[in-house]
């Protein structure tokens, strides 16, 4: 926030999150109006610490990526270090089941730290990111039908172990399959621990899926804020060359993880400020234009990474290309 608004002097120059309404913009440039519902100031550790309600007052705001009219669904920018805690949990009907050891867990997100560096072109790290375990559960996986007793149940009895507050985000591994075998994950999940209330990154990993290492970053990918990858239809896992939707086919899997994820497609990486403006081509009117397009796994480091084709000189309805090849995680 550059300036006061609508009275809120106390905005100023603060770290916000917004919740709202986003709605066409009539001028020509990349800014969108936004019906705001709710502003929230928080610290750089993410801990809220203001709440103001603007009662859906019009508030320009200039966004990173063109966006859809009418859409309630933003990508925030993803830097930096990202630290999670990954806690095994056992349920209280089978204590004796420890399906892995703790060092299996800490070498998996290793593996996924690596992913993430390459994937994100190291704009983000998890370095700093620990495993603690085995907790036991205080009820049988029949019990719990409901997400938030499920979270609380496995982070309480690690709550001597870990101070919740110095992390982005909490990995949750259990040792039976969670509703059927889904692994699920969100961002931006308000939990009170350790005294402190604090937006958290936070996935739930399905035993099914302990030895897949593309599910986990796939699960990974929510909790930083991206959806599925997907087109106008309701196919979700249509694409082999995405994380966020399947995954390629696993030539040669590993031993202990089989298959790891491809990169993400070139737009979730520009929204989520993985690839610079200074790498990403917008399409002017003229009719003939020729560039080049690095390829997403190991590119070069100059030339673009994506281009935005904009859709009769729309500045929110626009084709994204990019190029791909059978090279690093991409292979």
């Amino acid at each position: 926030i550059k300036k006061q608004i609508n009275g809120f002097s106390n905005l100023n120059a603060q770290k916000v999150t917004v919740t709202g309404t986003i709605n066409k913009s009539d001028d020509s440039n990349s800014s969108s109006i936004i019906n705001v519902q709710e502003l929230r100031v928080i610290d750089d550790s993410k801990t809220i610490i203001e709440q103001n309600k603007l009662n859906n007052k019009n508030i320009t705001i200039r966004t990173h990526v063109p966006t859809t009219p009418g859409s309630t669904v933003f990508v925030e920018h993803v830097s930096g270090n990202q630290k999670f805690v990954t806690l095994l949990c056992r349920f209280g009907d089978s204590t004796d089941f420890t399906p892995e050891p703790l060092s299996f867990a800490e070498n998996l997100i290793d593996r996924l730290n690596q992913y993430y560096q390459d994937v994100s072109y190291n704009k983000i790290n998890l370095d700093g990111s620990v495993v603690e375990g085995w907790y036991n559960m205080p009820e049988p996986r029949h019990n719990y039908s409901d997400v938030i007793k499920l979270t609380n149940d496995c982070l309480v009895p690690a709550d001597d172990d870990v101070f919740f507050p110095d992390y982005d985000g909490i990995n949750l591994f259990f040792n039976q399959n969670l509703f059927g075998v889904n692994s699920m994950a969100s961002n931006n999940v308000p939990i009170v621990v350790d005294g402190i209330s604090k937006f958290y990154r936070v996935t739930l990993i399905s035993l099914f899926h302990w030895h897949t290492q593309d599910v986990v970053a796939h699960e990974m990918g929510h909790s930083f804020g991206l959806p599925h990858s997907s087109g106008p239809y309701a196919v979700s896992y249509d694409s082999n060359w995405d994380v966020m939707s399947s995954t390629l086919p696993c030539i040669n899997p590993d031993q202990e993880f089989r298959c790891h994820g491809p990169h993400t497609n070139s737009f979730y990486k520009y929204a989520i400020g993985w690839i610079d403006p200074s790498r990403t081509y917008i399409a002017t009117p003229d009719k003939d234009q020729k560039i080049f397009i690095e390829r997403l796994a190991n590119p070069k480091s100059s030339g673009n990474l994506t281009a935005l084709i904009p859709i009769n000189n729309s500045n929110t309805d626009f084709y994204s290309i990019e190029a791909r090849k059978l090279v690093g995680y991409d292979k």
